[in-house]
């Protein structure tokens, strides 16, 4: 059975947008060499200062660049607005932050893996055999890069934010950070929700009929994980039939959808609960339909709890899946798991676990690998 690994977002991490140059001539020097760099410093005087940053070079070189755009004339909200990109790329972006970056063509995301540095090495990219490209972007992060994807299957709410065309700037709106977290992962905890997500590959029209029968099934997967919670070793196929008759009409579901059914298109929903540990059987019943078993990045108490009950949670499931002709439904959906980027979800805190996988696809809001041939960063690598 393949394995989903199941992550804790961070309350405190951000999401950022790093440009790969103009027209991202760069975008493939950055995903080769695992770094993100800009060149809006490059004209100072870096005074000897070079490898990792402290703070107080951070702010010489911040001021420094604020003299160079003055000594150019330029306007006060160029001024600002050049030297606050600096300030985000030094100051405000963290390590195990994730960073977007894009082309007209792709996006690709990655999660940080060092403070700031400065770096007269070239950032090199070989093109073809006859053609090598180097960047000289002086200030650099490291960074642990997930595939890239095409950028016209993301939903419109983050091409929407893409159109912002500064170097370094923050995607701050709780929405927006919903949907690239599903991106990154088809199922996720975050606070106090568990946050899972499908892909409706079906491109003819889909029947209300099937998209009921799904958000049935999905229902009652909630209903399993508070049917464990309460039951805990205690549960039992038997005892959960029983627990569903007195229960399936009358429980009060909690379960929402964050994006509406599409054809084709990306289901996102979303379960709060107060007991972390019914998050974490959500979780696990969830992957069960797809043939997955869920493993948790974090390891407590209630991770261990919850995975000591899987065996009668998989013949529970089993069952759910047979009750609602389950196959059925994927088949008239095309249902798909997306492509988990575990690399960019990972802290550097977390183990490096046995490599998991999604089964059934490896999109995420569509397909990875198109062909096209520019250094600009469209070239499959």
């Amino acid at each position: 059975m393949s394995r989903i690994e199941v992550f804790d977002i961070p309350k405190d991490r951000k999401y950022w947008v790093v440009r790969a140059g103009e027209n991202a001539a760069f975008f493939n020097h950055f995903r080769s060499n695992s770094v993100i760099a800009i060149g809006h410093a490059d004209g100072i005087d870096f005074n000897g200062i070079e490898g990792m940053l402290d703070n107080e070079q951070k702010a010489y070189i911040k001021k420094q660049h604020y003299s160079l755009l003055k000594s150019r004339n330029e306007s006060s909200n160029q001024i600002g607005n050049k030297n606050s990109q600096v300030n985000r790329f030094l100051q405000s972006i963290s390590i195990n932050d994730v960073i977007i970056t894009v082309t007209s063509n792709s996006i690709m995301a990655g999660r940080v893996t060092s403070d700031a540095y400065e770096s007269e090495t070239p950032i090199g990219y070989q093109v073809s055999a006859e053609n090598y490209s180097e960047c000289y972007f002086r200030l650099r992060r490291n960074v642990t890069w997930s595939r890239r994807y095409p950028r016209d299957k993301l939903p419109f709410e983050l091409e929407n934010v893409l159109r912002n065309h500064s170097a370094v700037f923050q995607i701050s709106e709780e929405k927006k950070v919903d949907i690239l977290n599903h991106w990154l992962a088809p199922i996720y905890i975050k606070e106090n929700s568990i946050c899972m997500s499908t892909r409706i590959e079906q491109e003819e029209s889909i029947s209300n009929r099937t998209i009921t029968r799904y958000s049935s099934l999905l229902d009652e997967l909630e209903l399993v994980a508070e049917y464990l919670s309460t039951a805990g070793e205690e549960a039992s196929v038997e005892d959960y039939k029983a627990y569903k008759a007195h229960n399936l009409n009358s429980y009060e579901y909690q379960l929402t959808t964050q994006q509406s059914f599409m054809s084709p298109g990306d289901n996102f929903i979303r379960l709060r609960a107060s007991q972390r540990i019914k998050l974490k059987y959500y979780a696990m019943a969830f992957a069960l339909l797809f043939g997955c078993s869920a493993v948790f990045a974090e390891e407590d108490h209630d991770s261990n709890k919850a995975q000591n009950l899987q065996p009668v949670l998989s013949s529970i499931i089993a069952q759910v899946i047979d009750s609602h002709d389950f196959p059925d439904i994927a088949s008239r959906l095309d249902l798909r798991l997306p492509h988990q980027n575990a690399d960019v979800l990972r802290s550097s805190r977390e183990p490096i676990r046995e490599r998991t996988v999604a089964v059934q696809t490896d999109q995420a809001f569509g397909d990875d690998e198109f062909p096209t041939n520019n250094v600009s960063g469209d070239t499959p690598l």
